[in-house]
């Protein structure tokens, strides 16, 4: 049998074995002979050892929605609004719905710059979606164990998501990672919209969103649920290293073709994190 590099992991005796150009030379076995034109190749193969991918990154891109919590109600900010609203102005929430309506778009566009104009105060908002939050939002305890891991393995977060910045914070706050003062875990909180005036509906998000953060894709892992939005996305611009959480699979981690790495569960990722070296990548 031919020595492997191993990197702290998971045991397995089976594993799925996948050949392509920028995974490490070490994970390339001699059986690519039989396809040498750099296409993905599927190969079984027998170990008796432990061997997991290695991930190189200072910096990681996370996801909120079904990454890092599950929400059973996605309205609950439509509905935490139409009542403050309703409260502040003394009218009812038809009423209130329909002032807001006037205003912006709920359905379409981050709310937070519009609050002044709805006569809602951020603080108050923020506050009452954290306490709306706590009663529909359900965390996924692997993120939240990955998230405290990797902070405290100095690697700098911050969120990749959908979600404006006052929702992304009430998520967050009721997996513990964060309060109405912000996250001690992430470098900075910020929505969708607040990275790309379209939030993350293409690459161009992931490319605002390496600019604002003075990052370099070779050196960023992203983390998120979607293969379009997470994956795909992120893979244009530049970010081959994408783990994603596919919590009913068997495998503790499995390489796809279409680049991601699918892991069980994401409290693995902090194990398979080593700082960037002078080319970085999955290996």
């Amino acid at each position: 049998m031919r020595n492997w590099d191993v990197w702290p992991g998971t045991p397995i005796t089976r594993i799925q074995f996948i050949q392509h150009p920028w995974l490490h030379p070490n994970f390339c076995d001699p059986l690519r002979s039989c396809s040498s034109n750099g296409n993905w190749q599927r190969l079984t193969c027998e170990f008796s050892m432990t061997t997991s991918p290695r991930l190189t990154a200072h910096t990681l891109l996370i996801d909120i929605d079904e990454t890092i919590t599950h929400t059973r109600d996605e309205v609950f900010p439509g509905r935490v609004l139409d009542r403050l609203v309703s409260e502040s102005h003394g009218i009812d929430v038809a009423a209130a719905r329909d002032h807001i309506r006037s205003v912006c778009d709920p359905e379409a566009e981050d709310v937070e710059p519009h609050l002044a104009a709805l006569g809602v105060m951020s603080e108050e908002y923020d506050r009452a979606l954290i306490d709306a939050a706590h009663q529909c939002v359900e965390p996924y305890a692997d993120a939240v164990t990955m998230i405290r891991q990797c902070h405290r393995q100095g690697l700098s977060l911050y969120p990749a998501t959908t979600n404006g910045r006052c929702v992304c914070l009430a998520k967050l706050a009721v997996a513990g990672l964060a309060d109405a003062s912000g996250s001690r875990y992430f470098v900075e909180l910020f929505g969708g919209e607040q990275v790309a005036p379209s939030g993350k509906s293409g690459p161009a998000f992931f490319d605002a969103l390496l600019q604002r953060i003075d990052a370099h894709p070779e050196d960023v892992v992203m983390v998120g649920d979607n293969p379009q939005a997470d994956l795909a996305f992120a893979r244009e611009a530049g970010i081959q290293q994408v783990v994603l959480p596919r919590r009913e699979q068997s495998d503790v981690w499995v390489m796809e073709p279409d680049g991601g790495l699918y892991v069980q569960s994401l409290a693995i990722v902090p194990q398979l994190l080593g700082p960037p070296p002078m080319s970085s990548g999955i290996s």
